[in-house]
């Protein structure tokens, strides 16, 4: 159990472990980009609140509600020039029982981010189980040479989180780098 930071020295209670795995599980099938690491943490929790019937690290905020987010990791990150404009899309499949409806993505870290999304909130159309929606969003990459995340989430029409607990399945990764001084041989 060292692997998981798990003290080998009591018994492992295997009910416990199984649920915390579970968790762990979901963020590597959803959240790719995630290095988080819950085990240790949501096993702990698991031995105090026995009663919790099932895995709910990533529990969504209706019941049978699920997404997919079918565009691949490396299109969600771009490497842009300053001020370079660029378009982002993703492609959302609704892989739940509940048709979406009154929902948006919204950009929760604006402010702490030099590039810019030209809109801080994203409406997504009714969809119903089963099917795909595009959206797009602009954004400006201004004059700061870094790596960013735009941090989004989906809610639901009382901005309620839809997917608390996901820590970045509709993130952005932008990389923003001075291309004409890197091309005329500067570091």
């Amino acid at each position: 159990m060292n692997y998981f930071t798990i003290p080998t020295d009591t018994d492992i209670n295997t009910s416990a472990l199984a649920k915390a795995l579970a968790d762990q599980f979901q963020i590597i099938i959803h959240e790719p980009d995630s290095n988080a690491d819950i085990i240790a943490t949501n096993y702990q929790r698991y031995l105090s609140e026995p009663e919790m019937d099932e895995p709910s690290f990533h529990k969504p905020l209706y019941d049978g509600d699920a997404f997919w987010v079918e565009t691949p990791p490396s299109d969600r990150r771009h490497v842009v020039d300053f001020y370079e404009h660029f378009t982002h899309t993703w492609e959302l499949l609704n892989a739940g029982k509940v048709t979406w409806t009154g929902r948006k993505l919204i950009c929760i870290n604006e402010d702490s981010i030099t590039p810019y999304a030209m809109q801080q909130s994203i409406d997504i159309p009714d969809t119903a189980p089963n099917r795909r929606v595009i959206l797009s969003i602009e954004f400006d990459a201004r004059g700061d040479e870094n790596s960013f995340e735009s941090k989004w989430v989906m809610v639901d029409k009382d901005n309620k989180e839809c997917y608390p607990n996901y820590s970045s399945p509709f993130n952005v990764m932008i990389i923003v780098e001075n291309k004409t001084f890197r091309r005329s041989g500067g570091n």
